[in-house]
């Protein structure tokens, strides 16, 4: 992820929980399915750049409500080294 991808995810996420218009939100909420539905530990890294460099409350949910279901779902995957770093 980059600094463009960041403004585009930020624009989306705008949309998802600010939107009143039901077809703009169904295409932001599909464009941002890997975060809504995490399913790969690859969308980790992605959470955790957008919480390091965004100031939008949008983009913070949706990548705070990613992590803790990535967290949730893959907890014992991890290594005992990583949980630890997430813990603090």
């Amino acid at each position: 992820m980059n600094a463009q991808d960041l403004a585009f995810v930020e624009g989306l996420s705008e949309k998802l929980y600010v939107s009143t218009n039901n077809q703009e939100r169904d295409q932001a909420s599909l464009a941002l399915q890997s975060f809504l539905q995490p399913t790969k530990l690859e969308v980790l890294s992605q959470t955790q750049y957008i919480l390091d460099n965004t100031s939008s409350p949008y983009a913070q949910l949706l990548a705070s409500t990613s992590l803790l279901k990535i967290v949730s779902e893959h907890w014992n995957t991890f290594n005992p080294q990583a949980r630890m770093e997430m813990s603090e």
